[in-house]
């Protein structure tokens, strides 16, 4: 499914995100380096986290969908008595 390559991208985001906040270099970085270098990864797993999201609204919709079709034809191979007691 679309949604585990997704949450593979989120897990490495993640641990880059780690390595950057213990990395030598970044206690080095400026106010506004550190924004950046921050603000690029943090960025990247909220738009990782939108589509693991979209996925799965996409998918739940599709599974009400295929739900509804399979009452539907259960209401339709009912008989007027049968009908009735719903």
């Amino acid at each position: 499914m679309a949604v585990s390559a997704w949450n593979e991208i989120i897990t490495e985001l993640r641990v880059d995100r780690g390595m950057l906040l213990g990395n030598a270099q970044y206690s080095e970085m400026t106010g506004v380096e550190r924004v950046k270098a921050l603000d690029a990864i943090d960025d990247s797993i909220k738009t990782a986290n939108e589509w693991v999201s979209y996925y799965a609204h996409e998918r739940d919709k599709v599974q009400g969908g295929i739900r509804n079709i399979f009452k539907t034809r259960k209401i339709r191979r009912m008989n007027d008595e049968e009908l009735g007691e719903v």
